[in-house]
This record gives structure tokens, C-alpha cells and sequence, in this order.
């Protein structure tokens, strides 16, 4: 009897291990090269990278599983993974309640500005995350830091073939994303309501991040000289 207690307590802990771990910061970065399934990913670099600075880790089993979906509530894990959101604020969020994983970071994401939710008062936390999406949460991030995301160009001027697909609140975003190079287009098309996936997320939050340190780099502009006279 005891045996069988202790079997199946294992077998549960392990079972959670494994639905977790795909969002939880990997405690041995150093086994990101190893990811048994991303030899030949065009992402690999991108994982990599993503893994090894804590953004997000892997399966217990070895493998990075870097088509699989990702959700709202692991996508905005990722985005306070990548650039070191700590603070916190109150959750509102009807479907948000405080003994789920996800509180504490859709906190951190709602004191950042970039939590958006829908009409209804839902964050829809288990709800896989599209492209379109993703967008408008890093340009809110931006402007969260105070920087701009109006694209340069009439969004018209863009070259992407399924642009009528995009939602009217995702527009500027995606075209501002596209445009820095921050998020690239499936072949011609954007793919605005396609599921993000793991690799996708690790390539622009990646991006993502060198861009915020860029930006931040850039000089502060000179005060204007003073008129003579």
C-alpha cells in the first residue's frame, strides 16, 4: 500500500513537472545546446539564446518542443522573463484569480502597461496567443518605456499580402513590428490570427530585447543653443 502511494505521488509530481516546466525559468541554462528536437530549427539560434538568459526553458524529457503553441499568460511570462519585470500592480481581470501561476505575472504585466485584455473584463490567460497579438503587446511595452511605435509609412505602403486580416487595433503594431524587424511575416503573408509558437516567441522577445537596449543607448538629444541676443 505504501509503495503504491509513494508510485503514484511520483507519478503526479512528475506529471506536473512536465506541463510547468515549458514556462518556468530553467534552472540549468546550460542545457539549452542540448535541446534533443532543434538541431535543424530555423529558430535554433534564437532558442538558444532565449534559454540561456532565463527567458523561457525546456521539457524534462530534453526536448524545446518549438512548434507547440503558446499561451497569453506563458507569453506574457516570457516578456517579464526577457526584460526584468518586477513590480507589480493589481489584477482586475475577471478569469485572473490569485491561486492561479499566472497572477503574479499578469501583475507585473498590468504595472507595465501591457496586460490588455477584452470587453468582457477576461485576460483569457489559457488562450493561445496569435501573432497579431503579440504584436500589440510589445508595442505596448514600448510606450510603456516611453518610446514610439507610429510607423513611418502609410500602413497601406506595407508589403504584406494579408494585411486586411489584420485587426484595426493590431495595425500600427504589426506594421511598427514588422517595419523594425522585430516580428517578420509567414512567407508574404503576417498571419495575424495564427498561434504564436515557442520558437516565434523566443525570436521576438530576443529581438525584443536588443532593441529596448539600443534605445537605450542612443544619446539623449542636444538641448537647442540658445537664440543670440
Amino acid at each position: 500500500m505504501k509503495k503504491t502511494l509513494i508510485s503514484s505521488l511520483l507519478t503526479a509530481s512528475l506529471t506536473l513537472s512536465s506541463v510547468f516546466t515549458g514556462f518556468i525559468v530553467s534552472a540549468v541554462p546550460s542545457h539549452a545546446a542540448s535541446f534533443s528536437d532543434i538541431s535543424d530549427h530555423w529558430a535554433k539560434d534564437y532558442i538558444i539564446d532565449a534559454a540561456n538568459k532565463n527567458i523561457i526553458s525546456g521539457y524534462p524529457d530534453g526536448t524545446f518542443l518549438p512548434d507547440k503553441a503558446v499561451t497569453r499568460a506563458e507569453f506574457i511570462k516570457m516578456v517579464n522573463n526577457a526584460l526584468g519585470n518586477n513590480a507589480t500592480s493589481s489584477v482586475t481581470f475577471t478569469d485572473v484569480p490569485a491561486a492561479e501561476w499566472y497572477h503574479t505575472e499578469i501583475s507585473k504585466a498590468v504595472a507595465a502597461g501591457y496586460a490588455g485584455g477584452y470587453d468582457t473584463g477576461e485576460f483569457l490567460p489559457n488562450n493561445n496567443i496569435t501573432r497579431q497579438e503579440m504584436a500589440k503587446i510589445m508595442a505596448k511595452y514600448l510606450n510603456w518605456k516611453g518610446l514610439d511605435t507610429t510607423p513611418s509609412s502609410e500602413i497601406s505602403s506595407y508589403p504584406i499580402n494579408d494585411l486586411n486580416a489584420i485587426g484595426g487595433w493590431a495595425l500600427e503594431p504589426v506594421c511598427f513590428c514588422y517595419e523594425q524587424g522585430l516580428l517578420n511575416g509567414r512567407g508574404s503573408n503576417f498571419a495575424p490570427q495564427a498561434n504564436a509558437t515557442r520558437a516565434e516567441a523566443c525570436v521576438v522577445l530576443c529581438r525584443l530585447q536588443k532593441y529596448v537596449d539600443a534605445q537605450s543607448a542612443q544619446p539623449a538629444a542636444a538641448e537647442p543653443a540658445a537664440l543670440a541676443g
